[in-house]
């Protein structure tokens, strides 16, 4: 393994999932100090897991080499995440307007959730040989 593909595994697998933990946490010292009603602690943590898996299988196919670890991510975001995403669109529905935190919540999640259909769709209508469906 080359240096230069030693430092993307190093910078995708380990700083970037590390980066997303010390934020998360960030945010939940921030929603305690400002005192924020009904914290949506762990729809942010689904939030944080669901986009930091996103993000590294994208860096991961762009930057460096798949791995078993990336395939069980994007099996989480294929068969899990959108029904984790859909009972926090459902939880989140009459707070989203309690708090910026609640709201911002809300919005990822029904982003993803239509990034995800939109997805299914597309490769319905124009499968490829890389994401074959029959």
């Amino acid at each position: 393994m080359v240096p230069h593909s030693l430092f993307n595994g190093i910078a995708i697998n380990l700083l970037l999932p590390l980066l997303g933990v010390i934020y998360y946490f960030y945010l939940v010292y921030q929603m305690k100090r400002k005192q924020i009603t009904d914290q949506p602690i762990l729809s942010l943590f689904f939030i944080f897991l669901t986009y930091g898996i996103l993000i590294i299988i994208g860096l991961t196919f762009i930057f460096w080499q798949w791995s078993g670890m990336v395939l069980l991510g994007g099996c989480y975001l294929i068969f899990i995440a959108p029904v984790i995403m859909m009972l926090i669109i459902f939880a989140s529905w009459e707070k989203r307007n309690h708090s910026i935190y609640h709201k911002v919540i809300f919005i990822l999640a029904n982003t993803l959730l239509l990034f995800a259909i939109f997805t299914f769709i597309f490769l319905r209508i124009w499968p490829t040989d890389f994401f074959a469906i029959s």
